[in-house]
């Protein structure tokens, strides 16, 4: 699918990926919160990003409008919501190569990020490079393995089920929100908690690793239980 703006790679990888499993969504984009920058989608984000816009706010020598696009979070959000299994491989070394050399072999493709902003869809891999799909090119290509490290920041290995089905609501939203989280700090360096390990995996349980995703949140942000915000999230994500 060709990329017509500057902001809708994450749309359209998602799409290509969406047709080769045979599902529609129109409201993808809109899901995708393509076409809003980082504030969270809560009452009155569209007043306050119209005076942001106006004001031509920013941060250093970034504009607020520079980031509209796709985020981790939201990806990770669609991706659990529609049944999905999304797993993460970070960096581009043996790891890297096996699990995405027997995943494409199993039919699957994967999503990754290039150039820390840019998302792509590998669609096969054999043992001397990959071959991407890109919305801004009219062709794939092939890419060898040695030009992946520093380019490739990170890819998700996503796979569905032909049986599996769209479970939307606060459980999906949430552990896919925790998930892009995640992925985003594994891709700039950042340690991640050991009892959190479980949901750099895909699926959409409640309890990973006798660690539930409420709970998973609140130790993330470091939100107590006893606290109103710490209790809310305990009692609406488990």
């Amino acid at each position: 699918m060709p990329q017509e703006d500057g902001v809708s790679c994450g749309y359209c990888a998602l799409m290509a990926v969406y047709n080769y499993y045979r599902l529609r969504d129109k409201n993808l984009r809109s899901r995708l919160d393509v076409d809003h920058g980082f504030l969270p989608c809560l009452p009155g984000r569209n007043k306050l990003e119209k005076f942001l816009y106006e004001i031509k706010a920013g941060i250093g020598k970034y504009k607020y409008s520079d980031s509209q696009g796709t985020s981790p979070p939201d990806m990770f959000a669609v991706l659990n919501e529609d049944g999905f299994k999304a797993d993460i491989v970070i960096g581009t070394g043996r790891e890297f190569k096996s699990r995405l050399r027997k995943h494409t072999a199993s039919g699957h493709p994967a999503l990754a990020v290039v150039d820390w902003w840019h998302w792509t869809v590998i669609s096969g891999a054999n043992s001397n490079g990959i071959w991407i799909v890109d919305s801004c090119r009219d062709e794939p290509y092939f890419m060898p393995y040695k030009s992946c490290s520093g380019t490739i920041n990170g890819i998700i290995l996503v796979s569905r089920k032909k049986s599996a089905r769209r479970r939307p609501g606060n459980l999906a939203c949430a552990r896919g929100y925790l998930q892009g989280t995640l992925f985003s700090m594994k891709m700039v360096g950042k340690e991640i908690p050991r009892q959190l390990d479980g949901f750099l995996k895909g699926g959409a349980e409640r309890d990973i690793g006798g660690t539930r995703v409420g709970n998973a949140i609140n130790h993330l942000f470091g939100w107590k239980e006893g606290t109103i915000l710490g209790n809310w999230v305990s009692k609406t994500f488990g």
